[in-house]
């Protein structure tokens, strides 16, 4: 036994230093310039800019990018304050190509991966801490002002790569929850109106999504100045999130304390003078539109839940999809 390990030595000793000279050699060669310009190729062909500061290797089979920022056609940039992306070895041993991400966005944590092997793309990603008052595509997505550290998860599949036809479920919550306020035109009211800034506690949502239709099975706020619940909200995915169109129930009671802001104590007599309130001091309105652009119509205390199905989506917004 002894001499049959004597007699393995040095094949592993050579071995292991055949590795570690392969892994040496990968990392001193190490295209940066050429994974930058194919970056910003590929970008270019679906319509986006991107910037990379710097471009390392990263394990065997992977990159690491510091100062990463996305432009879309509309000049909104997205900041990457860091990321990598590998190839997973034992999948491409198998013939498959699965693409293992971990970036630092907006002050917090989005990992998972991407399995680009077949005609039916699966992402698979979980994010934590993500500082929503810098997110500013999902901030103009809802036309007003958010703010709370997002966590949550997400798991599609794209046959195609598609997003009209994804299947899947969806996780978030969000702590310290806020909204900035901002002009809501509610009917029967005249004109718009000007919200104060809301806390809103913790909200949480889960979602389930089949064929590009997103069903919230639940949706909900509370320990903030309003408590929220949705009710049959459903969504039709779109490639630009803003025009996703929108129908479902929403119904908010405020609480004592947000009747104590003085730029909300204002609206208490106009909203129970001019909306119908439950007898736990609720208002229900009716939602539609798009997800960038909601519409609240009031119903009646004792109006049953909806379920209707969300309109066709509408038609493409001028310039086309980004």
């Amino acid at each position: 036994m002894p001499a049959a390990l004597s007699a393995l030595r040095p094949r592993l000793f050579y071995g292991i230093f055949a590795a570690a000279a392969l892994a040496l050699s990968l990392r001193l060669t190490f295209p940066s310039e050429a994974v930058r310009e194919r970056l910003i190729y590929e970008a270019g062909a679906r319509g986006l800019e991107v910037e990379v500061k710097s471009v390392h290797p990263h394990s065997l089979l992977g990159v690491s990018m510091d100062g990463v920022a996305l432009t879309d056609a509309s000049g909104l940039k997205v900041p990457v304050e860091h990321v990598e992306a590998k190839l997973e070895v034992l999948p491409l041993l198998l013939g498959r190509r699965v693409v293992k991400v971990k970036a630092e966005v907006y002050d917090g944590t989005i990992e998972g991966s991407a399995a680009l092997f077949s005609a039916e793309r699966r992402w698979a990603f979980s994010a934590e801490g993500v500082n929503l008052s810098r997110a500013l595509p999902i901030r103009r997505a809802l036309s007003m002002d958010l703010s709370g550290a997002a966590s949550g998860s997400l798991d599609l599949t794209l046959p195609g790569g598609s997003l009209e036809k994804a299947s899947g479920t969806v996780e978030l919550r969000v702590l310290r929850a806020a909204l900035g306020g901002g002009q809501v035109p509610i009917p029967p009211l005249p004109g718009t109106l000007t919200l104060p800034p809301i806390a809103l506690g913790t909200a949480s949502a889960s979602a389930k999504v089949e064929g590009g239709r997103v069903t919230i099975d639940k949706l909900e706020t509370r320990g903030g100045d309003v408590e929220l619940t949705g009710e049959g909200i459903a969504a039709v995915l779109q490639p630009r999130l803003e025009y996703a169109p929108l129908a479902g129930q929403a119904r908010v009671r405020p609480a004592p304390s947000l009747w104590q802001k003085p730029a909300a104590a204002a609206l208490r007599p106009v909203l129970e003078t001019a909306l119908p309130r439950a007898p736990d001091g609720s208002y229900r309105f009716q939602l539609s539109g798009t997800l960038g652009h909601p519409q609240l119509r009031p119903l009646p205390a004792g109006a049953p839940g909806a379920s209707s199905p969300p309109p066709p989506p509408p038609p493409p917004p001028p310039g086309g999809s980004d």
